[in-house]
Formats: C-alpha cells, sequence, structure tokens
C-alpha cells in the first residue's frame, strides 16, 4: 500500500521550523502520516494507455513550445533585411514545418492509443462532444481524470483546475470578492480559458448570457470563469449519463 501526499500541504503543515536536514524532516514525514493517518487515501496506480497518454501529451507540449519559440523568432527575422536574416529565417521555417509533421504523428499516435481502450475511447468521444471542447482539450481531462475515477464530482475537478471561487472574508474589517486559487494545474486551466473564448465569439447561448452580464456590471475574467465551470458540468454530465451532450430544455440540469 502507498500513500501520496502532496508536499505543500505536508510541508505548511510543519508550522515554525528552523534549520533543516534529512533526519528532521524524515521525522516530521513520519509524525505528519501518524497524525494524518485516518485520512490517508491509498494511491491507485494508473491504467498503462493513461501513462502512455501522459507521455504523449508531455511530448506534444514541449514539441509546441519550441514551434512556438521558432515562430516567435521568425516574426523578428521578417523585419531585418539581409542575406544572413534570409538564410537563417529560411531554416526557421523548414523547422517550423517538421515539427508540424512531429507534432500530427503525435497526435495520431494519441488517437491510436485512446482508440486501443474501448472505456476512454468513449469518454473521450463524450466529452467531446460538448460544445467548443476540442480534440486536446478532451484529451487532457480524460487522461487527468484518470477515466474519471478521480474526480466523482464536476467541482472538484473545477477546485483542482483553479476555476473554483473561493470566499474571502474575515469577521467585519474582510469583505472582499471570490478569487480563484493559484494552486491549480495551469495547464488545463489555460484550456479551458481558451475553450471558454471561443464559446462567445458566435451568437449561441454563452454568447447571449455573457452579454447580458456584461450589461449587468460583471467583470470579463468572473463571466469567464463562469463559462469555464459550464463546459466541466457538462463534461462530466455527457459521461455520467453516457450520452453526448444536447441542450434538452425538457431535463433539468
Amino acid at each position: 500500500n502507498l500513500w501520496v501526499e502532496n508536499a505543500l500541504r505536508l510541508k505548511r503543515s510543519l508550522g515554525l521550523k528552523r534549520g533543516k536536514s534529512d533526519k528532521a524532516d524524515a521525522a516530521e514525514i513520519a509524525s505528519y502520516g501518524f497524525l494524518h493517518r485516518r485520512k490517508a487515501v491509498l494511491f491507485k496506480l494508473p491504467s498503462k494507455t493513461i501513462s502512455e497518454l501522459k507521455h504523449l501529451l508531455s511530448c506534444r507540449k514541449q514539441l509546441v513550445k519550441q514551434q512556438t519559440a521558432l515562430k516567435n523568432a521568425s516574426g523578428e527575422l521578417e523585419a531585418f533585411d539581409g542575406d544572413s536574416a534570409d538564410f537563417t529565417l529560411d531554416i526557421r521555417k523548414s523547422l517550423i514545418k517538421e515539427y508540424d509533421k512531429k507534432i500530427d504523428m503525435i497526435e495520431a499516435e494519441l488517437l491510436r492509443c485512446v482508440k486501443a481502450d474501448k472505456v476512454l475511447e468513449e469518454q473521450y468521444r463524450l466529452v467531446n462532444s460538448v460544445y467548443c471542447i476540442g480534440p486536446q482539450t478532451a484529451m487532457f481531462i480524460v487522461v487527468l481524470t484518470q477515466g474519471f475515477s478521480l474526480f466523482d464530482d464536476p467541482r472538484k475537478f473545477a477546485c483542482y483546475c483553479g476555476i473554483a471561487p473561493f470566499g474571502n472574508t474575515s469577521g467585519t474589517t474582510l469583505k472582499g470578492k471570490p478569487k480563484v486559487s493559484h494552486l491549480a494545474n495551469k495547464r488545463i486551466k489555460t484550456l479551458l480559458t481558451m475553450c471558454a473564448l471561443n464559446t462567445i465569439k458566435k451568437d449561441n447561448e454563452f454568447k447571449r448570457y455573457y452579454d447580458r452580464k456584461i450589461k449587468e456590471g460583471k467583470h470579463h475574467s468572473s463571466i469567464l470563469n463562469v463559462l469555464r465551470n459550464k463546459l466541466v458540468s457538462r463534461a462530466f454530465a455527457a459521461v455520467l449519463k453516457e450520452r453526448p451532450y444536447k441542450k434538452d430544455l425538457g431535463i433539468a440540469a
């Protein structure tokens, strides 16, 4: 049996501490484990398919990051004249095309891995059926939830993504507005933000909701966060009900 604990939670539980050594840290970890043994959650090893998908997504992220750096450098070089600038620009453009090929290969391998597991393939299809949730975001949601086994509630997953607002009040002096926490998976949060932005580009229920709240004086960021939560809730609803998401006014959400 293995108990995997968040390192930050353990560190903050130690309180005021002076000095550091491996022996003292080991004693503190043992003490934490003994005091919180009733809250221990045993680690479940992810399936082989999930592990492969994580590795492929990590590789894709690295390639996209490097390709973006090349694109930015190419854009800067286009403003310069000279043989050396043209020469290096051609090299960068050829590398960008090569990165496109490699990224396409990884995406094809991702789909192959998903299709090899019937359960994951069905979950991926259901999540992708939600309006404006694209293939990459759907893939990340399936992988991060480990086939919806780690999170059984969309609110818990929203907290993990950093889109769940928390109160910011204390007594009668501090009356702050609810805020989202920075302790989150920033990658999936970014993807959900892009999905939410795509929902308000065309006339639909999201766009009408956004426009109505803007007229009421709500801030753009807070409305966008609501849209992100709506997308997560719909993705979970589609998987839990085992059917593609469709707007049905006859069924209460």
